[in-house]
């Protein structure tokens, strides 16, 4: 209610500074309200954004913060990569390899679960080919992941080397998904191949039907 006044008072002002920054302002405030709160200042930030959203200004806020979403996301991805400890990796290549395709799989298994739901529980239930494509290209860790594990480490709930190994796995998993981008592109069309095979093979039983009845 309040961010909505603001945004209209600032809008009369027509000016797209002013605007950028009290988009800054509000993501810094619910940042420092958090932590106050002894929550993260991520968490914080995650809370502004569902507030901005939920204003009459969200398009305009997206296309005023676009230009910082690409230098913030690449600040953000070069400080995973420099966690990226080689030699734990090198030394731990087994342990590495099947922590990626454990999380892959698991990861995929559930997320294509989660799309054959009875069709009389979800009538708008995704294509099987669908399904597949979502479960390939999303079955990679996240970028949500390195923020959960920073935190992990920081409290001293994970040891500094297990928290290399999981970040380890986490880029490594991301760093395939072009692969299983291409994987998916070749799995799901030969489910939508074998749809399109039964739904003729449907369309000319009854066809044969109806000729039988006309007969």
């Amino acid at each position: 209610f309040v961010l909505r006044r603001l945004f209209e008072l600032v809008a009369r002002a027509r000016s797209t500074e002013t605007f950028v920054a009290l988009c800054l302002l509000v993501s810094v405030g619910m940042g420092a309200i958090a932590q106050s709160l002894g929550l993260t200042d991520t968490a914080g930030a995650f809370a502004a954004g569902v507030l901005l959203a939920n204003t009459n200004y969200r398009a305009q806020i997206q296309a005023d913060i676009l230009p910082f979403k690409g230098i913030l996301l690449g600040i953000f991805f070069m400080d995973a990569g420099s966690s990226f400890d080689t030699d734990l990796v090198l030394s731990e290549w087994p342990t590495v390899l099947t922590g990626a395709a454990s999380l892959i799989l698991l990861k995929g298994a559930t997320l294509f679960s989660a799309t054959r739901v009875p069709r009389w529980l979800e009538p708008n239930r995704l294509p099987t080919a669908d399904g597949v494509r979502l479960a390939f290209l999303l079955s990679g860790g996240g970028e949500f992941a390195f923020v959960v594990l920073a935190l992990a480490e920081k409290l001293g709930a994970l040891p500094d080397d297990l928290g290399g190994l999981l970040t380890a796995v986490v880029l490594i998993t991301m760093a395939a998904t072009p692969v299983l981008g291409d994987l998916a592109s070749v799995v799901s069309n030969y489910y939508i191949d074998a749809d399109t095979t039964a739904i003729d093979d449907t369309d000319n039983v009854e066809e044969e039907e109806e000729n039988k009845i006309a007969k």
